[in-house]
């Protein structure tokens, strides 16, 4: 049976990002979050942390199905050139139990 994998990720968005308009960031993150969905993955929490960190300023915690839904959703975000817009890191693991 496939194990969930958990994602946490952070990130600061780049100069890119904010030479979309509203809209156009709007449309991504739609595109973004439809790529998550598809793979059967599920946001736990996204936060904003700018206001305490000068290193990121958000982070969030995802779950995948399994390790090839995650494989699939980061396909899918290169496929958007979603990492044209952030600059950051993520980590995958399964639960302690």
């Amino acid at each position: 049976m496939a194990q969930q994998i958990y994602k946490s990720f952070y990130g600061n968005p780049q100069e890119a990002w904010y030479q979309l308009s509203k809209a156009e960031q709007d449309s991504l993150l739609e595109k973004v979050t439809a790529a998550r969905d598809k793979v059967g993955g599920k946001s736990v929490i996204l936060c904003n942390s700018g206001w305490s960190s000068d290193a990121y300023q958000f982070f969030g915690v995802e779950v995948f199905p399994s390790i090839e839904a995650a494989q699939e959703h980061n396909k899918l975000l290169n496929e958007l050139n979603w990492f044209r817009y952030l600059k950051g890191f993520s980590l995958l693991g399964t639960e302690w139990t």
